[in-house]
């Protein structure tokens, strides 16, 4: 353990959730029970659109085709229950992709709903102040966790993104699996800032995939490492 944690018998923690609000009922105590024990600030950025309460989507995986809502009550249900700091509720914005991916395109996501996810947890991220806090989370609003934050929380290092863990030494090695990031706020900024470098790296040869996108912004930086947490403890939550 080095630098800013040196030294931290307990560190503050700010977890910025991004992204639709799918499935937030039970996304939301899930997440409360995983930081059970843990110096936790909330914040939010997310989609509602009061014109769409009720309608049935799906889910930005196209092999994933779950259906889910909003309900009228999501934006103060999430406030009341997540409690958070600050948070930001707006309309979605459309991301029509201005480019054509398809030619280098390795991933079930669709263009404009990866600029819609790394816009949001950009904004989500921009809401804290570094100075306050550890570490920081960028998290999701469906996610489901089987064990307790707690149990590493206090081990990680300054110069590390952690992330949640996948079967497969190939795979870790070229992806990194962005549902659930973890690190310092300095790491994090760099992290948060693939949404301003993406179509550089897609230019260059970078397959439009989110994992792939992400791990090569981050090799950018020369002295950040990559580790996993969660090892077989978590999943998405679907109806």
């Amino acid at each position: 353990m080095l630098g800013r944690l040196q030294g931290n018998s307990e560190v503050k923690v700010a977890c910025c959730l991004s992204g639709q609000p799918r499935n937030y009922k039970t996304g939301i105590p899930n997440l409360l029970n995983f930081f059970e024990g843990v110096d936790v600030d909330y914040y939010a950025h997310t989609w509602i659109d009061s014109d769409k309460y009720g309608v049935v989507r799906y889910s930005a995986n196209q092999k994933d085709m779950s259906e889910w809502s909003i309900d009228s009550e999501c934006e103060a249900k999430i406030i009341e229950t997540l409690k958070p700091k600050k948070h930001i509720f707006e309309s979605q914005i459309d991301f029509s992709p201005i480019r054509n991916y398809s030619e280098n395109y390795q991933t079930n996501m669709k263009p404009e709903n990866f600029l819609s996810m790394t816009y949001s947890r950009k904004k989500s991220f921009s809401l804290i102040e570094d100075s306050e806090y550890d570490l920081v989370v960028i998290g999701r609003f469906d996610i489901s966790y089987q064990s307790k934050a707690k149990n590493f929380i206090n081990n990680c290092s300054d110069d590390i993104l952690y992330a949640l863990h996948v079967d497969g030494k190939e795979w870790n090695s070229t992806h990194i699996n962005d549902p659930f990031l973890l690190a310092t706020p300095s790491v994090i900024r760099h992290a948060v800032e693939l949404y301003d470098h993406f179509d550089k790296y897609y230019l260059e040869g970078t397959p439009f995939c989110p994992h792939r996108l992400l791990m090569r912004h981050m090799k950018e930086f020369k002295n950040i490492g990559f580790d996993s947490v969660c090892h077989g403890n978590w999943g998405y939550i679907r109806k």
